[in-house]
């Protein structure tokens, strides 16, 4: 997949957290994909079925966030986060 076609989400927060939604903004399917925070920092992540893994980033004010890895559930435009999964 290439930059051009890798799927971007949308987050109206600085960080992911349970109950978090992901709203769809391009791409479909698994793979390499583009979080869109509320700060305007867009940190990689790859999904792989209903897990989300995302490297590690600093936000807009400074926090560091070290590298996550979210379970997932469907949503009509994108996905909710339901819980925090081992990283590794």
């Amino acid at each position: 997949m290439t930059e051009d076609t890798r799927s971007r989400f949308s987050v109206a927060h600085t960080h992911l957290f349970p109950g978090a939604a992901l709203r769809r903004l391009e791409g479909r399917g698994e793979g390499p994909c583009t979080l869109s925070l509320s700060d305007g920092v867009e940190p990689t992540a790859t999904l792989e079925g209903h897990v989300l893994r995302v490297a590690g980033y600093t936000t807009a004010a400074g926090t560091r966030i070290g590298e996550q890895a979210w379970a997932l559930d469907d949503e009509a435009d994108g996905f909710r986060v339901t819980g925090r999964l081992d990283p590794a």
